[in-house]
């Protein structure tokens, strides 16, 4: 694989990237700084940045949420920056944009992983990729409105949308042309982008991959778990080192079923006035056994008669349910809808179907893959050619508004 650093393309200013294979890379852009428990402030794109090496992370502990999907971050934790990275075709120019909103049940992940580069689907479907990292737990979701706390982390979605849509061309995108992707808290977190819109949508496009949509938060319930966060932290949030926040974060995990930490929205299928016959096209689908590396958290229940009955109904009752009743309200308020389900696992493997099974064929590549237990048993033929639905499907939607069944996806 040939690769150059070089001061890359920009329409106005001078970004020294990587040029990988007729890809352009540019990593670790600051798009914002922030303060402590304060809403971020937008960074400018200035000429001369050096984007070659990966960003930071938003403060996390390290342990995985997802235990089929193996290893640990490969970032860099760091405070205060929220990073993007782009992926941009050599010689492109108005190309659509896709931006990618990583899951890691609001406590974990981050763009700036190295298993989720864009390059493939930068070069495979001709499209400009950005990736977006956010605050997480506490910092970006804390419960206090009367203090102006409230969905940091979503907030800073918002301002990295915003920024994309401003220097899209800057990387060879159209502004005009954005489709968001998510996965699981991605997902649902494009879900109350959709709901708290009070404007026009920064995106034209969005696909929704395993939203837990099942979970939901009342104020009630946000309030609690702000009151216990407070009780172990014992001082007021901004006065906490970083340490001290993670600290007191680790220790309610859990206190609530779901996620303890996640965007405070009433109502996740709500679909605003100014959202309504806007042009809105949605992809939303699931995977058969979503629900299979939760359960295998329980012991030895995975694979059991009791476990795969468990599988059945928290799938149905976290992601498939919710997530037809959620296409109904899209389509009742005259936007277009493709629903999709991933049935496709590795012959024999315990994991079946199962939460993030389509991310190694999107994002990063099978190396960066490997430890994944979810894959175990998979051939080198069934990579290759799920790599090629996958892309194909999501790249073209992008590009034509239509999302393409065949392969492991079943479209309806």
């Amino acid at each position: 694989m040939q690769e150059t650093e070089e001061y890359s393309f920009s329409a106005n200013r001078m970004l020294k990237g990587i040029l990988r294979d007729g890809v352009r890379v540019f990593k670790g852009i600051t798009y914002a700084r922030y303060q402590p428990f304060s809403e971020a402030v937008p960074e400018r794109l200035q000429s001369g940045t050096d984007a070659t090496a990966s960003g930071t992370v938003c403060p996390q502990r390290t342990s995985r949420t997802n235990p089929s999907d193996g290893g640990e971050p490969l970032a860099v934790v760091g405070d205060g920056r929220l990073c993007l990275s782009a992926y941009s075709p050599e010689h492109g120019s108005n190309l659509p944009v896709m931006v990618w909103i990583h899951g890691g049940s609001f406590v974990r992940g981050g763009s700036e992983e190295k298993r989720y580069s864009c390059e493939r689907m930068a070069r495979e479907g001709n499209v400009v990729v950005f990736k977006i990292s956010y605050r997480l737990g506490a910092q970006g979701y804390l419960y206090l409105p009367g203090s102006g706390i409230c969905n940091l982390g979503l907030k800073d979605q918002k301002t990295a949308l915003r920024w994309i849509r401003e220097y899209a061309a800057e990387f060879g995108g159209n502004p005009l042309d954005i489709t968001v992707f998510g996965q699981s808290a991605g997902a649902l977190s494009i879900a109350a982008l959709i709901a708290t819109a009070q404007e026009p949508l920064p995106f034209r496009k969005a696909i929704l991959q395993s939203a837990p949509l099942g979970i939901t938060i009342t104020p009630s319930e946000a309030s609690g778990i702000t009151r216990a966060f407070l009780r172990r932290l014992r001082k007021a949030p901004e006065e906490a080192t970083v340490d001290e926040l993670l600290d007191a974060q680790e220790k309610i995990l859990g206190m609530k079923a779901g996620l303890t930490f996640m965007p405070m929205v009433e109502d996740f299928l709500n679909i605003p006035e100014q959202v309504r016959n806007s042009g809105l096209k949605i992809v939303i689908g699931y995977a058969g056994d979503d629900a299979s590396p939760f359960v295998s958290k329980k012991g030895r229940l995975l694979g059991t008669f009791l476990g795969r009955k468990a599988v059945r109904h928290l799938t149905e009752s976290i992601f498939s349910k919710p997530s037809e009743e959620y296409a109904a309200r899209l389509e009742a308020a005259g936007i277009e809808v493709t629903r999709y389900f991933i049935s496709w696992h590795p012959e024999g493997n315990r994991f079946g179907a199962c939460h993030c099974i389509e991310l190694p064929f999107l994002l990063g590549d099978r190396s960066e893959w490997a430890d994944a237990k979810f894959l175990k048993g998979m051939t080198d033929r069934e990579y290759e050619d799920n790599c090629r639905d996958l892309v194909r499907a999501w790249t073209n939607f992008a590009r034509e508004g239509i999302f393409p069944g065949g392969g492991i996806l079943q479209v309806r």
